[in-house]
């Protein structure tokens, strides 16, 4: 019978067992490989370059982006993020957060960008304008 032929349930039983066979197959856990490869992506100079081009057209991740628009890094101030974020009253204001890279989560706090774990990596100034 393939899995064609079978129900839903035995067809994610036949493949939680294929899965297992793998495994048992090559002898290792493919998650830990996979996630030691992306890791060393990381060491890549072009990968790297990629992160940075993409970081500096939209800003580092974070929840902010659904309240702020228009996000890049400065031209000039390569460290500096620049949006423009929704303030409670509901409009768009320009504001600004000097070392955005070295915040480890980024809010946006009633239209002004804040380094929301309270202390920067890089130990320079998190306040936002």
């Amino acid at each position: 019978m393939s899995w064609a032929d079978s129900t839903p349930q035995e067809a994610v039983g036949q493949a939680q067992t294929k899965t297992l066979t793998i495994v048992e197959a090559t002898g290792w856990d493919v998650e830990p490989r996979l996630l030691e490869a992306f890791l060393n992506l990381f060491e890549m100079p072009a990968y790297a370059n990629h992160v940075h081009k993409l970081v500096a057209a939209n800003g580092p991740a974070g929840a902010y982006h659904l309240t702020c628009q228009n996000c890049h890094m400065d031209a000039i101030l390569s460290t500096t993020l620049v949006c423009e974020c929704q303030g409670l009253e509901g409009t768009y204001d320009r504001t600004t957060l000097q070392n955005a890279e070295s915040c480890q989560h980024i809010e946006n706090m009633n239209g002004e960008l804040k380094c929301g774990d309270h202390q920067n990596i890089g130990g320079g100034p998190g306040g936002g304008s």
